[in-house]
């Protein structure tokens, strides 16, 4: 049975659906991680080991962002955008962005580009929104790029110029942003904005965001396999890669269904087949996110006395990153 429903679409075409990420295993024991980073340095209450975890991290953040961190800057400029302290406060988080700019952080400028294009914490301000926006993307940060093709592909705010938005799109796709990846996929299949039909470098672009985790082009190659374009028609592999946007939750009930319809036209040793890729696969996945994970405690590891080296300023905690590749807007 041959699905004809699933459409192809992204930002540009139709609307945005992003793909969450895979859900990652259990940590390792307590026991067999690094030692977590010396506190020594900072300012603490008398009752600091009785406070929360959130109340902790609070207090180390501002410290950090106090002496001088532009990461740390960014996380408080996240947590009172995102209400993590119990509501919204956009105010203050564009005052974190712009310090976090000020020290000339990529993510501090696309972010107080991003708070003057919507009007998030002060008045809207296109000539500052774009400013900054365009400050971030000469610093190469994936999403300035890709809100950059956004505004030249749509007219927004500038003029619209297909070949300008097709340059940043690039852009963002050649640093590993799976959104942009996958636009460039859905323009390529479709001939959007100025470009030929090609759906093998399509399928190729598909591929190669699905291999990152995210959820619509893994819909997208199952379609590219189901249907016979860019590739030879493989409906295990379809099936494959139905499986996994599902268990990424792209879209849970259209890829159940997907996944039952083709199901329906092959042979149990097939099906089998699909499941322990699709297994595989996401046994793959979580163990490089675990490294990453491992790498990253490994590095905020206290130094042992006898190592240690006075240093002018407190040395950058890298920022906490999400399990995804995510666009915060």
């Amino acid at each position: 049975m041959r699905l004809v429903a699933l459409l192809f679409f992204g930002v540009l075409g139709l609307g945005l659906i992003l793909g969450s990420p895979v859900a990652l295993a259990d940590p390792e024991p307590p026991a067999t991680r690094p030692a977590g980073p010396d506190l020594s340095k900072y300012k603490l209450p008398p009752n600091f080991n009785d406070l929360s975890d959130q109340d902790k991290s609070l207090i180390i953040l501002t410290q950090e962002a106090d002496m001088g961190n532009p990461d740390a800057m960014m996380e408080l400029g996240l947590i009172f955008e995102q209400g993590l302290l119990g509501r919204r406060d956009f105010g203050q988080a564009l005052n974190w962005f712009k310090k976090a700019a000020d020290k000339k952080l990529p993510a501090g400028y696309y972010s107080v580009g991003m708070a003057y294009l919507v009007g998030q914490g002060d008045v809207p301000n296109i000539i500052l929104a774009l400013e900054n926006i365009r400050r971030a993307a000469a610093l190469n940060y994936p999403m300035a790029n890709f809100q950059l093709a956004v505004m030249y592909l749509r007219g927004q705010h500038v003029t619209q110029n297909n070949a300008e938005g097709v340059k940043y799109l690039k852009k963002a796709a050649d640093v590993g942003l799976p959104l942009a990846i996958n636009e460039l996929g859905v323009i390529n299949y479709s001939g959007l904005w100025g470009q030929r039909t090609n759906k093998t470098e399509a399928l190729k672009q598909f591929q190669r965001a699905a291999e990152l985790g995210f959820g619509e082009s893994m819909r997208n190659l199952a379609l590219c396999y189901l249907n016979g374009e860019g590739q030879a028609k493989d409906d295990v592999q379809a099936l494959k890669w139905f499986l996994l946007a599902q268990v990424v939750g792209f879209a849970p009930a259209e890829m159940e269904k997907a996944a039952l319809d083709i199901k329906t036209t092959l042979k149990p040793e097939q099906i089998a087949q699909a499941e322990k890729e699709a297994q595989a696969w996401v046994n793959a996945f979580q163990a490089k996110i675990q490294s990453q994970q491992q790498a990253l405690l490994s590095a905020n590891a206290p130094t042992k006395p006898s190592e240690a080296k006075p240093a002018a300023k407190p040395a950058a905690k890298p920022a906490a990153k999400p399990s995804k590749p995510r666009s915060r807007r």
